[in-house]
């Protein structure tokens, strides 16, 4: 038994050195920590930020979007050509679609002959298909609203007298007319 009591109280002692030399290491390792802290900015260097003014932001240009790809040139079964200068959006006119244009129409020397809403600004409103020329009614079937297109019309298809060229821009595609019939 004195040998157990012994090897117990060596035991003893050692766990009290263990634990000694645990709690020097948790002192040594704060005390590090608190060495590598940062330290707190002077009031001079306080002073010294507050005084620089904030860099202004300026906004850079706006981003324009992408305009749709232009169709390319083309000619139509009955002669007629045409050219987008500014693509449309949607689907194309249709007979019976009431719509705002700027338009000129001139003579294949280039001599106006019709005009509407270039010097007044005023659009000329016009139902497709009711144009009275074939050629300015398939004109209008081959535009969607916002095209800019400049179309040769053959002379078969403009009254038979001459060729013409139109200058077309589609502003607006309105709102169907009720019918007579049609009550609200």
């Amino acid at each position: 038994m004195p040998r157990l009591k012994a090897m117990l109280g060596a035991f003893s002692r050692a766990r009290g050195l263990a634990a000694l030399i645990l709690l020097v290491l948790s002192i040594t390792s704060a005390c590090r920590k608190k060495e590598e802290a940062p330290k707190a900015p002077s009031l001079d260097k306080l002073a010294e930020t507050a005084a620089t003014p904030a860099p202004t932001l300026t906004p850079g240009p706006t981003p324009t979007p992408t305009p749709p790809p232009l169709p390319a040139p083309y000619t139509t079964a009955s002669g007629l050509k045409v050219e987008y200068q500014t693509a449309g959006q949607g689907d194309k006119l249709r007979r019976g679609d009431r719509v705002l244009v700027r338009y000129t129409l001139l003579s294949e020397s280039g001599e106006i002959i019709d005009e509407a809403g270039q010097d007044d600004g005023a659009p000329y409103e016009v139902v497709v298909g009711l144009g009275g020329m074939a050629g300015w009614d398939e004109a209008l079937l081959e535009l969607q609203p916002g095209a800019t297109a400049r179309i040769e019309i053959p002379a078969e298809l403009a009254h038979g007298e001459q060729p013409l060229v139109a200058q077309i821009e589609v502003l607006e595609k309105l709102p169907a007319e009720p019918k007579a019939n049609e009550t609200d």
